[in-house]
This record gives structure tokens, sequence and C-alpha cells, in this order.
């Protein structure tokens, strides 16, 4: 297992923590949403990505799935990869390329602050026992096969991709630590294979 294993730190100067709050974006979903634009950047598509929620207010309760993957963050991922813009050059003393750049930043920073809300909103509803997870996960361990019971939704292909998470990734705490740690270990308590970890599972 150690082999499989790298730890690099990336320090984030105190400017990069001032920008996103003072612009009012959480440095975690922040951190979320470089995560994906790094993954597509690096492998030209979009997977499940596992982020831990704790749910520690209730009594034994341990954790939730954030799925960080959404229809807006898929967006705003797309937004930044985007080399081509149409825009309206009938704008007096702009010039054309600069119109361009100014449409895209702001563009791109609509799509990210709604990725960053729509994950907010996800990590609120993980944390208090509103995800879907650990109640689809109890739901499968409560049916009893051998009696006949069974559900589609569990043999469906499409769920088992969304279960196979080859990022997974640990939420970033607040204040001056700001630090994250991965779960890779839970790729080999699952049972995943040698050549699943070559074929590119990563923890963050």
């Amino acid at each position: 297992m150690v082999r499989h294993l790298n730890s690099t730190a990336y320090p984030l100067s105190d400017g990069d923590l001032v920008w996103t709050n003072s612009a009012g974006l959480s440095p975690d979903a922040y951190v979320q949403m470089a995560l994906q634009l790094a993954w597509y950047k690096t492998r030209g598509n979009f997977t499940a990505i596992y982020e831990t929620a704790l749910t520690r207010s209730f009594d034994k309760a341990r954790t939730e799935t954030i799925r960080t993957l959404t229809g807006d963050s898929r967006a705003w991922v797309l937004s930044m990869m985007d080399k081509s813009t149409t825009v309206c050059r009938a704008i007096l003393l702009v010039p054309p390329l600069v119109l361009i750049k100014l449409i895209k930043a702001v563009t791109r920073l609509a799509l990210l602050r709604s990725a960053i809300q729509t994950h907010n909103s996800l990590s609120r509803e993980a944390a208090t026992g509103r995800g879907i997870d650990r109640h689809l996960l109890g739901l499968r361990l409560m049916m009893r096969p051998e009696a006949g019971e069974k559900a589609a939704l569990f043999g469906d292909p499409l769920f088992d991709r969304s279960q196979e998470w080859k990022l997974s990734t640990s939420a970033l705490s607040a204040g001056e630590l700001f630090r994250g740690t991965g779960c890779v270990a839970c790729f080999f308590s699952a049972g995943t294979t040698q050549e699943q970890i070559a074929e590119g599972f990563f923890g963050i």
C-alpha cells in the first residue's frame, strides 16, 4: 500500500485565502472545483468524486458522502476549457480582444459562484442527514437476496459508475491549518484491485 502513496504539500498564500473569503467563496468548495478542473485537464473526462461530510451532530454518526461533481461544476469546468467566445463587438472604446476576455471572465466567475453555491448546499444536506449514499447503503444492507428481494437501481450500470470513486477527497478544514486528508485507504478496504489503482484512482 505504501508504494502507491505520494505525499505532496502545496502551500497557499495569505492572498489566496483572502481572495476567496473576500469574494464570498467557500475555500473548501473553491479547492474542490479546482480539483475537478485539474482532473478534466489531465484526463479529458469527468468522474464521480467523493468528499467526506461529518455527521457528528447525530449520536454515533460518522460520515456521509458529498458528491462534488454536479451539473453546475461541470458547466464551470467546460467554460474554463472553452477557448472560443462569440460576443457583440459594437461597444465603444473597448478593443475586441479585451471585451472577449472580460466577458469570459465574468461568465466563468458567475458559473464558479453557481457551482460553489450548489456544492455548499450539498455539503449542508450531507452533514445534516439529508445525503443519499448512507440511506442507499442502508436499503441495500436491509435487502434479503435469499428471499428474492432485489432493486433494479442497485443493478443499474449507471449507478455502478456513480459509485466508482476515482477521485476521493476530504473536506478541507477552516482556519490557519486549512488541511485535508484523502481516502486512499478506502480503495483498499473496499476491495479495489491493483489494476484499478494503476488505472488512476487517487486520494487527495
